[in-house]
């Protein structure tokens, strides 16, 4: 088995706790608008990239023939399947079943296959983060029936594919009336049916180019490293880009928007950062220097390892705590302190009890596949 990349499992937490402070908007504290307008539900892109570079790190060369992919492809689903209807059937009991809900929905609900109908009311239902999960298993099937053939198809297809998506949204930032907004509006006050912003955020094909910037990460990592004595360095240059960009985040928003496509101005505050995001993968995968070390302790470690669990359980905290007017008694500050230890600890018990052992399970009955 590969060595662990304890780097970015830590860098799993960082990314859940920015779309956690995202959804505290709930309880009026809407620190997306706060930290120069970035929308910190943004890191979602950053799991999609990791995804694509822990994957490829993972399984290069051990999904050869169309029986490994399928038991690639069951193991991955049993990896999120569990937490997820568990997380459902909280939500449900917590907060309740939305208005006008249909067989339909649940049905997709139920298979993880919700995002594949890219509109609001369906991606993002009864346990609203899960839509991503969702275009997480697209990635995983789309992975698996890859790695099974050559190298060189391998890379023709997802250059074909990213080629493809590019021309889709030139196409509609050219002629909008191909995908128009929806101007019914759901209970959430949400925009119904599929409309060009919800394609574009929501639909695993789209969205899977993210997924494959992660895979050419690996492909890059696997054949060029940067020296030891160097790492720590551009670890460091890696935080300082960082903190370098963000302030800039909505000017190049705003450039996009007046220059054009329209489409990628739409879409470009939450997931026009993932080639950062690939960069910093890159980078922070190498396992030396001051920053690994930092990044590497037995706390951040375990706290990436729950990240999974914690990102599927905050939202409904924090819809739960909202509504019982934890807010205006206790102040948005001590309920964010509250509903960040409440999602810890429940993600730890999600964790230990759901999480591993389902996933255990999965590798035993799966064997070759794990």
């Amino acid at each position: 088995m590969p060595r662990r990349l304890d780097n970015l499992t830590a860098l799993r937490f960082v990314a859940a706790l920015s779309v956690f402070l995202h959804h505290l908007k709930a309880f009026g504290l809407n620190l997306s608008e706060s930290v120069w307008n970035v929308n910190l539900g943004f890191t979602v892109s950053f799991f999609f990239v990791l995804s694509g570079f822990v994957l490829s790190y993972s399984y290069e060369g051990r999904i050869g023939t169309p029986g490994d992919a399928g038991r690639f492809i069951v193991v991955r689903f049993l990896r999120l399947w569990p937490l997820h209807m568990v997380c459902g059937a909280l939500a449900l009991v917590l907060v309740g079943i939305p208005p006008d809900t249909t067989l339909a929905q649940v049905s997709l609900f139920v298979t993880l296959l919700h995002a594949w109908v890219p509109s609001n009311d369906t991606a993002f239902f009864l346990n609203p983060v899960s839509w991503s999960i969702s275009v997480e298993f697209f990635f995983y099937v789309t992975f698996a029936l890859l790695l099974a053939q050559g190298a060189r198809l391998r890379l023709a297809v997802m250059a074909g594919w990213v080629l493809a998506v590019v021309a889709l949204v030139l196409f509609v930032s050219w002629a909008p009336a191909a995908f128009p907004f929806s101007r019914e509006t759901g209970a959430n006050g949400l925009p119904v049916g599929v409309a060009s912003r919800s394609f574009f955020h929501l639909f695993p094909p789209v969205r899977i180019v993210e997924f494959f910037a992660g895979m050419a990460t690996y492909s890059l990592y696997a054949r060029v490293r940067i020296p030891e004595r160097f790492v720590a360095a551009a670890q460091l240059a890696c935080i300082v880009l960082v903190l370098l960009y963000l302030p800039q985040h909505m000017q190049i928003r705003d450039f996009l928007r007046d220059h054009g496509p329209s489409v990628l101005a739409q879409n470009y505050p939450r997931n026009g950062p993932f080639p950062l995001f690939a960069l910093l993968v890159f980078v922070f995968a190498h396992q030396h220097g001051l920053v690994t070390k930092a990044l590497s302790t037995s706390v951040l470690v375990l706290l990436g390892n729950v990240s999974f669990a914690f990102y599927m359980i905050h939202q409904i905290v924090i819809t739960v705590l909202a509504r019982q007017g934890v807010p205006a008694a206790w102040g948005a500050t001590a309920a964010a302190a509250l509903a960040f230890v409440l999602s810890i600890a429940a993600a730890w018990v999600l964790y230990r009890a759901v999480e591993l052992p389902a996933l255990a399970w999965a590798k035993r009955t799966f064997a070759r596949a794990s």
